[in-house]
This record gives C-alpha cells, sequence and structure tokens, in this order.
C-alpha cells in the first residue's frame, strides 16, 4: 500500500522519476514548441484573431496586427471585434458563424486601419478551446489587389469603348491557352453577330483564303516567337456568306 507522500510524487511526476528527468524536460520542449509556432504566426503578414464567441470580445492577436491595425496585442486584447472589421453585413455574417458554427467562412471586409479602412480578406472558423467557444479569424490585407483589379476593370472599358467605336475589327489571341478574344466589330465584318464564334484560334484559322493561309500564318508565328516586333499582312477572309473579303491586319 503506497502511502500518501509516495503517490503524490507519482501523480506530479517526481518519485522515481525525477522532475529533471521526465516531466519539466517535456515540458519545457513543449513550451520552446509553443513559443517557436507563436513566433512564425508574429511574423506572418496575416493578422489571426482569437474571439470569444460568446462576448465576441477579441481574446489574442497575431504580431501583424501592429502592422496592420497599428495596435499591439494589448491594445485589442479584450475589445469588441466589431470595432475593427466592417461593414455590418461582414459582421452579421461573422455572428452567423459564431452562432451556429457552420464554417468554414470566407468573406471580404473591411478592417479599421490607422490611416483609413482595409479592404481585407477573412477566413473564420470556430474551435473548442476548454469547453468554450473561440472564433480563429485570420484576415489577409487585399488592398493592393482589390485596386489593381478596379485599374485593370477600368482599362478593360476604356478598351471596350474604344473597340466598339473603331472601324477596325480586333481580335486577341493567346496561344498558349488558344483562347482569342474576337470584338463584335470583327465578327460583324465577316457577317456573323457578336454571340457567334467560339474563342478560338481556328474560327480565324479556317476562314483564311487557301492561296494566302501559309503566307499570313508565318508571318503571325513570326511575331509570336519575337523574330519581328509587330506584323502587316493583306490577305481574304470568307465571310459567312462564303465569299471572301480583303482585309489588312496588324499585329504585335
Amino acid at each position: 500500500m503506497q502511502d500518501k507522500e509516495s503517490l503524490r510524487n507519482l501523480l506530479i511526476g517526481l518519485g522515481d522519476k525525477s522532475a529533471a528527468k521526465s516531466y519539466y524536460p517535456e515540458l519545457r520542449q513543449r513550451l520552446a514548441e509553443l513559443e517557436h509556432f507563436r513566433a512564425l504566426l508574429d511574423r506572418s503578414s496575416d493578422v489571426v484573431f482569437l474571439v470569444d464567441c460568446d462576448a465576441e470580445t477579441i481574446a489574442d492577436v497575431t504580431g501583424a496586427a501592429h502592422r496592420l491595425l497599428g495596435r499591439d496585442r494589448t491594445g485589442l486584447t479584450g475589445k469588441k471585434l466589431e470595432d475593427f472589421i466592417g461593414p455590418p453585413a461582414s459582421m452579421k455574417a461573422i455572428r452567423s458563424l459564431f452562432s451556429d458554427g457552420d464554417g468554414p467562412l470566407t468573406l471580404e471586409a473591411e478592417l479599421s486601419g490607422p490611416n483609413g479602412p482595409i479592404t481585407a480578406e477573412l477566413a473564420a472558423d470556430v474551435v473548442i478551446l476548454e469547453q468554450h467557444r473561440f472564433g480563429v479569424i485570420t484576415a489577409r490585407d487585399i488592398t493592393k489587389r482589390k485596386k489593381a483589379e478596379s485599374a485593370l476593370r477600368k482599362s478593360e472599358e476604356r478598351f471596350a469603348l474604344a473597340a466598339k467605336g473603331a472601324n477596325d475589327g480586333i481580335w486577341d489571341w493567346i496561344p498558349d491557352t488558344d483562347t482569342v478574344y474576337y470584338s463584335p466589330r470583327w465578327k460583324e465584318m465577316l457577317g456573323y453577330g457578336p454571340d457567334e464564334l467560339a474563342g478560338r484560334a481556328e474560327e480565324w484559322i479556317s476562314r483564311i483564303h487557301p492561296d494566302d493561309k501559309e503566307r499570313v500564318l508565318n508571318a503571325n508565328q513570326a511575331c509570336v516567337r519575337g523574330d519581328v516586333p509587330s506584323f502587316e499582312v493583306e490577305y481574304r477572309l470568307r465571310h459567312k456568306n462564303g465569299s471572301y473579303r480583303w482585309v489588312l491586319a496588324r499585329g504585335a
């Protein structure tokens, strides 16, 4: 029969297996691993929030919060999540996740940055820690990407307007994927409607006059390979009614 002291030593890792040889070295190793993992998270450009699902308060946050939001862990812990994430529709979606736990959830939202709103992509889910529900939210700054997408969209709109106003037919070929954009005017010149013709190079190649095809394709390929900076060639394309129309093609 073990006495109380022996039983106590056995339970807490003392006795025959001393603290120096068993429990504490493993604990120190585990703590070191956790600190290493925490250091990696803090160096990530993404912000990770740990949020109390019931109180909707921030329980912890990684180091990127200071770079992105201008506040460190002390300035964010205990604060309401809604003070830093908007618009209301985004918080409504997050509250729904906290309530029913039906994750993961991905959405765009705005974070309150030091110099104004920051567009962010959020990935959220719910975890159970010590029998309590927490939301884990990863926020990635996509402000630059959204600005680039907006600039591209405006550029495409300007191009579409220019193409619509021009009397020339425009086509854009991506050889790697064999995808082609044919402008409505290009199709109209050959008697087709805006929704006719597939976006493939074969639609163009198959309509080149047999006597012109080799010459036209050689000129095009020389430009694609970079042998020449541009090409300009006159040739015949078959119209929808079967006749051929002379065209002047320029490309780069």
